[in-house]
């Protein structure tokens, strides 16, 4: 070995150990970058939802049930931001009066006035067999259960009993009189049913204006009451009065049966009556219930339906007021889907609600554009590098009696990203006309897996096979083109030309064997260090694939 080879090649290894160096120390970087600004490991769907100062609040929590968040999003402007409101275990909600809004726990009450955030810690301590708060006389309220139903109103920051509130109770049943052919609730005493559980029994208070709406369901058979306005009882020395909803017939107490069905209720205000809908019941359409007007036969009435979606939690919210109704559809884990209902109608609303889906689809994102930039830059200052050693070497090449001329190593590497791009551009192409239409689900089942991910699979093969056709078809044009004339499409722009070392065309067969071998000369399209410490290291500027196929490439005129 001359003392000259030995010279570039110490170069060539210092220049390739540089640039390793500054590459390896730019992905730490990133990596250490990442792993700061990752996402939480768990999903956090939301649970329910309210509306307060023209932001829409959901309350997140983490699958153990131990933490959770409230997330604001602006109606308006869409913007995003993560309070500090406190969320005190265990849970019993949150109400608002436009104005005001109160999150209450078992132990703690938290009113939120603007950017003042006052804490109550009243010495009776609430149950967990409440009713989600409602305003009651301009105050948050709530109904406990303890045996009997006892209306507890927020004043001064102490639970004041206002009284015991008529309920239907468990253990009762609905029967239609066979004379009048009303339907009537059976008292307690008359026939109790065997299959009543208070563990199932659920009661709910929807205030509009100076008026309380009542729903009392029970068990799994979603047995609803409701009654208009709340009635409290009076007790004389255990002498049953006439409004006690124990021993009396919905006649007397005024309740009357609701049929809607099988699912679980959302109720919320709208304007000046009130809106049900039955939610997650699979294979059944959501109904839309509407309070009817005043003398009517039955106090609601189906104002729409939607066909039934998949996993997901719904929930319904609306402004204090009642004119603004929204539908929230959580596709955990994908983006929430927000609708307005207005009079039998569901309107889309653009709200692009952040999830933690989309969060790890944006830090995965910025995290490989990163790493690209990394790679870029590295492969810049190594085309560079690799140009400026290559200056000392001799460019011609002889065979016999024929000198040519060898090719630049930058302008190899800009015919092959030439090539490249054309190779790859019905794949771009397809890529640029269906990413913007491609929603987060799509990529979630395609990369996460939700028990679809075969079926996505299938669908992205459908739908890339032509452009993958198409694809190969130009790949194997440019093997074919390159085995009898030397030319790729990059190669006849910038004017360059693959031979055998013969100066012969190289064939069918060492054109194929060289481009199949750009994948170790250039693994995965991430670096082009071993191919061009190949054409350095060699005196025909050869890589590793025109090392195994005996080629070289020339510039010609």
């Amino acid at each position: 070995m001359n003392e000259r080879v030995s010279d570039r090649r110490t170069s060539v290894i210092a220049l390739g150990t540089l640039l390793v160096m500054l590459q390896v120390a730019g992905i730490a970087v990133v990596l250490i970058q990442a792993s700061q600004t990752m996402p939480p490991s768990y999903l956090r769907p939301f649970e329910i939802a309210t509306i307060h100062r023209n932001e829409l609040l959901l309350l997140s929590g983490n699958p153990s049930g131990i933490h959770y968040e409230i997330k604001a999003v602006d109606l308006q402007s869409g913007r995003e931001r993560m309070t500090d409101y406190p969320v005190h275990l265990p849970w019993n909600g949150w109400v608002t009066d436009g104005k005001r809004l109160w999150l209450i726990g078992g132990g703690l009450v938290v009113e939120i006035d603007g950017e003042c955030q006052t804490e109550y810690r009243p010495q009776r301590k609430l149950n967990a067999q409440t009713c989600m708060p409602f305003i009651f006389e301009g105050s948050p309220a709530v109904i406990e259960n303890d045996g009997l139903y006892h209306l507890l109103a927020l004043n001064k920051g102490e639970w004041a009993d206002r009284g015991e509130v008529a309920l239907p109770g468990v253990g009762r049943r609905w029967e239609t009189d066979e004379h009048t052919r009303e339907v009537r609730l059976v008292p307690l005493w008359k026939e109790p049913r065997s299959d009543s559980n208070p563990a199932l029994e659920k009661f709910r208070v929807t205030s509009v204006g100076n008026t309380q709406h009542l729903f009392h369901i029970e068990g799994h058979l979603q047995i609803v009451s409701y009654h208009e306005g709340l009635e409290f009882v009076t007790r004389d020395a255990e002498i049953a009065s006439a409004t006690s909803p124990s021993n009396v017939a919905s006649d007397v107490t005024g309740w009357k049966m609701l049929d809607f069905g099988p699912g679980l209720l959302g109720f919320c205000r709208a304007n000046d009556g009130v809106l049900i809908a039955n939610l997650l019941q699979p294979h059944t359409p959501i109904k839309f219930w509407e309070k009817t007007p005043p003398g009517s036969e039955k106090p609601f009435q189906v104002a729409m339906e939607i066909a039934p979606a998949s996993w997901q939690t719904i929930s319904l919210a609306s402004t204090f007021d009642g004119k603004d109704v929204y539908f929230i559809e959580d596709r955990n884990p994908f983006s929430p889907r927000i609708r307005r209902y207005e009079q039998g109608e569901l309107k889309k609303v653009n709200l692009p609600i952040s999830t933690p889906i989309t969060k790890w689809l944006h830090w995965t994102e910025r995290v490989l554009m990163q790493f690209a930039a990394v790679m870029a830059v590295g492969t810049i200052l190594l085309v560079c590098g690799s140009m400026w050693l290559s200056r000392a070497k001799d460019s011609k090449y002889q065979f016999g009696h024929d000198t040519v001329r060898l090719a630049p190593i930058g302008r190899r590497c800009l015919a092959r990203a030439i090539d490249l791009i054309l190779l790859f551009s019905p794949l771009i192409v397809h890529a640029a006309i269906s990413l913007p239409h491609v929603h987060n689900e799509q990529i979630f089942r395609l990369y996460w897996g939700s028990g679809e991910s075969q079926r996505a699979f299938k669908e992205l093969f459908h739908t890339l096979r032509p452009d993958g056709l198409v694809s190969i078809v130009l790949f194997v044009m440019t093997i074919l083109i390159q085995s009898r004339w030397g030319v790729t499409p990059g190669k006849w722009l910038l004017g360059l030309r693959t031979l055998r070392t013969t100066l012969r065309p190289c064939g069918v067969a060492r054109s194929l064997l060289r481009e199949l071998l750009m994948a170790v000369d250039a693994p995965l399209l991430l670096t082009l260090l071993p191919g061009i410490t190949s054409m350095l290291s060699t005196e025909c500027r050869q890589r590793l694939g025109d090392l195994a196929a005996d080629t070289l490439v020339i510039q010609v005129r």
